[in-house]
């Protein structure tokens, strides 16, 4: 590896959220050419609804190659793909262990998507996560 590779996670505490949009904060970690990790930054999630948020643009301004998350909505999905960020979603546990699992190449996309997801993006949105 020659270069520097950012990965961020979805985090609520040390774990990965449960849902993107939820996220407490995105961690980013940086994989060195060595392969040696460090995090280099944690941003602040707003609580918005993902797609609105405007996080994906962010992620994206900072560098971010690949995101680790929960579930997610199509909209959020849609906007961190037009961004040139790979999506990683069903992904849950303790956020340094599901790196470690990245790294290793452990996961895949599982494709959890919030099934439904109102048009108005209210309060009353349900997901259907799906765990592992």
């Amino acid at each position: 590896m020659k270069m520097n590779m950012k990965i961020a996670i979805a985090v609520s505490g040390t774990d990965v959220s449960g849902h993107f949009g939820s996220a407490e904060a995105f961690r980013i970690f940086t994989l060195e050419p060595s392969g040696q990790v460090t995090e280099t930054e944690i941003i602040q999630g707003s609580g918005e609804c993902g797609c609105r948020s405007g996080i994906a643009t962010v992620l994206a301004e900072h560098g971010v190659e690949v995101l680790l998350a929960g579930s997610m909505g199509t909209g959020s999905y849609t906007l961190l793909r037009r961004n040139r960020i790979v999506v990683l979603r069903g992904c849950s546990g303790e956020a340094t262990t599901v790196l470690r699992d990245f790294l290793d190449g452990r996961l895949s996309d599982q494709g959890s998507n919030c099934s439904v997801h109102g048009e108005d993006h209210g309060e009353g949105h349900v997901c259907n996560h799906h765990h592992k």
